[in-house]
């Protein structure tokens, strides 16, 4: 019997973790908000996050291009690096962790589980955030969501079957329930943008709106039903893992696309993706296998992780921004500097026919009608000129 409460067979059997006599020994669930068991709450919960994905995954598709998504279906490499990076290195990293932290019981599961789960909805909207590649990020979501399927169980019996030959339970049906909120909303999402880009802009930027609150609140909600002082309950190995876990998937996911020559934004996306986990389904997985009486605080460390995945996350992408709007300004500056120097070559290049000209006089016409269509040249680059405009300024305010 673990210091959790569940019988253990393995390697992990003997193993007991650090401050854990206090955090999880409390099988009666007194740290355990009431709530978090009312079956009313967690129906009303499940419906109001299952209309904000929805809302979520309609504005992402407003952002993908058909044309696009034919090219990553037909060429999936991008899509196969990101399932090495999902089902291959963060199983692996999470093993590592296990056994780097000395995790035993329970908590070790609870982060194998979490390390084999699929890309979270959230490194949809990070990927955004970072200029990522979302036609790639939407495919990755909807190929690991599905993949999960079998990658899950395969993943679970390779690097923790000693502790989950009879107590952990696959939730196909939440996992099915995932894949229609997100493959459906997404698919309307890009019919809309094929149809009418008009109302795709329209429909991103509401739904941004209502995707910024739908987070405030959540976050308000989840402070109000965790609380700090359960989070900061959990044992200090597993707050370590979650610190250093999406940390690592971020920097490997970054590394393992970069080793392909994916180009860059495709590197982020990979990134993105392979740092978020979909911690919701990792607690669906603990408490349709175990009793959340019997979990005691490690049904905690999905969340936990969710927030530092977040929040490393977003310092990746504002350093990323920072050293864009570096950079970008000193290509600008150099891009100028050019421009003058040519500008001022053509102006001497000019003075230069001048002087060979008899009398100083303006340069002889050539009879021929060659010249005629200098006119007509300059007028067509000079609308190309409007016309980039015109779309620079359109991609401006819709951001």
């Amino acid at each position: 019997m673990s210091a959790d409460g569940v019988a253990l067979d393995g390697p992990f059997a003997n193993q007991t973790d650090p401050g854990s006599e206090t955090a999880v020994n409390n099988t009666s669930g007194s740290l355990l908000n009431p709530l978090l068991i009312n079956p009313r709450v967690n129906l009303t919960m499940n419906i109001w996050m299952s209309v904000f994905v929805v809302i979520m995954m309609l504005s992402l598709g407003c952002t993908m291009e058909y044309h696009v998504v034919l090219q990553h279906v037909k060429k999936p490499f991008g899509m196969f690096i990101g399932f090495l990076s999902q089902f291959v290195i963060m199983p692996a990293l999470a093993y590592g962790m296990v056994h780097a932290v000395g995790l035993g019981g329970l908590s070790a599961l609870t982060v194998l589980i979490l390390g084999c789960c699929p890309g979270g909805k959230v490194s949809n909207i990070l990927a955004l955030l970072a200029a990522g590649d979302m036609n790639l990020s939407i495919c990755m979501t909807v190929c690991s969501t599905t993949l999960a399927m079998g990658m899950m169980p395969l993943c679970l019996w390779l690097y923790g079957r000693e502790l989950t030959d009879s107590h952990t339970v696959i939730p196909y049906d939440s996992i099915g329930i995932t894949l229609v909120c997100i493959i459906v909303p997404v698919a309307v999402g890009v019919y809309i943008k094929y149809r009418s880009d008009r109302a795709a802009k329209i429909i991103l930027r509401v739904g941004g709106v209502i995707v910024l609150l739908q987070l405030v609140i959540g976050m308000c909600i989840a402070v109000f039903l965790w609380g700090i002082d359960r989070l900061l309950s959990i044992p200090r190995t597993l707050i370590l893992v979650a610190v250093v876990m999406p940390f690592c998937g971020y920097v490997l996911g970054y590394i393992m696309a970069s080793i392909f020559r994916l180009p860059h934004n495709c590197r982020r996306t990979v990134s993105m993706e392979t740092g978020c986990q979909n911690s919701g389904l990792c607690m669906s997985i603990l408490k349709l296998s175990f009793p959340v009486q019997e979990v005691g605080t490690v049904f905690f460390f999905p969340p936990l992780y969710a927030i530092f995945q977040t929040v490393e996350a977003l310092i990746f992408i504002v350093l990323y921004h920072v050293w864009a709007r570096k950079c970008g300004k000193e290509k600008g500056e150099l891009n100028l500097l050019a421009a003058l120097k040519k500008k001022g070559q053509h102006a001497q290049n000019v003075m230069n026919d001048r002087d060979h000209q008899p009398n100083g006089g303006p340069p002889e016409r050539s009879t021929d009608c060659s010249d005629l269509a200098t006119p007509v040249a300059v007028s067509s680059s000079s609308a190309d000129h409007n016309a980039s405009g015109r779309r620079l300024t359109e991609w401006e305010s819709m951001l």
